[in-house]
């Protein structure tokens, strides 16, 4: 079955939807670049999981994407990934039933699967805010996030 790694959060602009989640409560930190899709990313940590936001996303308003599981076992087919951080480290893992073209167009109700290399910290453990209380499905797609802050208040992310 596995553990929610993270949910995939799609936005026109990184710097905006960080501004407007952390008016939430939500902030991020700058999670770096994925050179081989031409996108970069924030990180929302909470802990063992986190919110991810993706962009520049194709489409006029921020919604969900996807999510992933880790802690599952991948097949012969995944596909190496990595990502560049702002000091230049770079993170890698392994993705598996990543069956759509693009990122954009991923199931939103199946999630892909994922394994993180051998030394690479998880990216929610890094001054986590809070921790992924629930996730949210409604008609034919992850809808909605309520995470607790470390303050006790409650955010529902919606999109």
């Amino acid at each position: 079955m596995g553990v929610i790694d993270h949910l995939i959060y799609g936005v026109p602009s990184l710097d905006e939807a960080a501004e407007r989640l952390a008016g939430m409560g939500l902030t991020s930190y700058v999670g770096g670049s994925h050179p081989a899709l031409g996108t970069s990313n924030r990180i929302v940590p909470l802990g063992s999981s986190y919110i991810e936001l993706l962009g520049p996303a194709p489409f006029a308003a921020d919604r969900w994407v996807g999510w992933m599981v880790r802690d599952v076992v991948l097949g012969p087919d995944a596909v190496p990934m990595q990502r560049v951080m702002p000091d230049g480290t770079v993170l890698s893992w392994r993705l598996d039933g990543l069956t759509a073209a693009s990122l954009w167009e991923l199931d939103p109700l199946a999630p892909v699967r994922i394994a993180w290399d051998e030394g690479v910290p998880l990216p929610g453990s890094v001054s986590p805010i809070g921790r992924l209380e629930a996730v949210v499905f409604g008609p034919g797609r992850l809808s909605a996030a309520r995470v607790v802050l470390n303050s006790g208040r409650e955010v529902v992310l919606t999109g």
